[in-house]
């Protein structure tokens, strides 16, 4: 049977969620080796940089790795700053870029829009270091990443709040800061200067509050037993950051494979608009409806998962 088709925004902004497994590898956490995230890290920074996106969550695990990432909408690019970008994918390669012809630079333009091209750079580059690190031969990743559209403000920052979750979540942390390698911690040590600004991310949310209002939903939410065996944060560190100054709750709980396997995530009526244009264009020969993701009937998806959000 060939494989789905990825599912895409064409002609406009969009976010994605991506998420990216690592092959078997001799029983272990392949990104547990020595430097295997930090140089995972360093790749995403590097390519995500000529890239028009910005990632405004992120996490790395033993073996897969999430982002939450906003792709600007495609448009036409100067000259000189698409030179500037070809420089940050190619550095060195002056004479090779100025025999460049037009097609060319039409070429680069629309992979810098392109969230598969993104990821071809990161896993591609990511492989090669692996292997040459750790005398490996193979691909390095098990399967193709995985990406589901995020619709609508709420859709965002669930995801970004599933994100930064997923180490307490695996009991490899009490706390979403406490996992180095992720953007919880990232922002908390004053290194998320590449990252996108939280208020950038969630302008539905208050300008002057935004970063104490975001980490509350980020406690709030990770201190709610989803499932037996999964970790929560701690109550005591709940009631210890409530002191200063923690007052919303969250509203989803637990961790759904929505977020991985849901294709678009969002409300009614823009998951509704995408099972139109995928039946028009022959991707989804059965009648589909949106289905719900959470008693509330705020977030829909376009497949149908195994587990349901539950209030809170």
């Amino acid at each position: 049977m060939a494989r789905q088709a990825r599912v895409k925004a064409v002609g406009r902004s969009a976010w994605y969620h991506i998420y990216a497994h690592a092959a078997e590898y001799n029983g272990l956490y392949p990104l547990e080796r020595r430097g295997a995230r930090q140089e995972l890290l360093r790749l995403i920074k590097r390519y995500t940089e000529p890239y028009f996106c910005g990632v405004s969550a992120y996490v790395l695990m033993g073996n897969h790795s999430h982002m939450v990432v906003r792709f600007e909408a495609p448009r036409e690019v100067g000259r000189e700053e698409l030179h500037r970008r070809a420089l940050l994918l190619y550095p060195g390669k002056e004479r090779m870029l100025s025999r460049w012809a037009d097609e060319a630079w039409e070429r680069l333009r629309c992979r810098l829009f392109d969230v598969s091209e993104l990821m071809r750079n990161i896993q591609g580059q990511f492989g090669e270091w692996f292997n040459k690190e750790f005398d490996r031969r193979g691909h390095f990743w098990g399967e193709r990443f995985q990406s589901s559209i995020l619709e609508g403000d709420d859709a965002v920052l669930d995801c970004m709040l599933y994100v930064e979750l997923n180490p307490v979540r695996a009991k490899l942390a009490q706390a979403p800061e406490q996992w180095e390698h992720g953007s919880a911690s990232c922002r908390s040590r004053g290194l998320d200067g590449w990252l996108m600004p939280l208020l950038q991310a969630l302008p539905q949310m208050d300008p002057a509050t935004v970063e104490r209002d975001y980490r509350a939903r980020l406690y709030y939410r990770g201190a709610v037993a989803k499932e037996e065996g999964r970790g929560v944060i701690p109550r005591k560190v709940v009631e210890d950051e409530e002191r200063r100054g923690f007052h919303k709750s969250g509203v989803y709980l637990e961790r759904f494979r929505h977020f991985t396997r849901g294709l678009v995530l969002g409300g009614s009526e823009a998951v509704s608009e995408w099972i139109a244009a995928l039946q028009k264009e022959g991707r989804l020969p059965r009648c589909r409806q949106p289905v719900p993701q959470d008693p509330g009937g705020r977030s829909f998806t376009l497949r149908a998962q195994r587990s349901r959000a539950s209030p809170g």
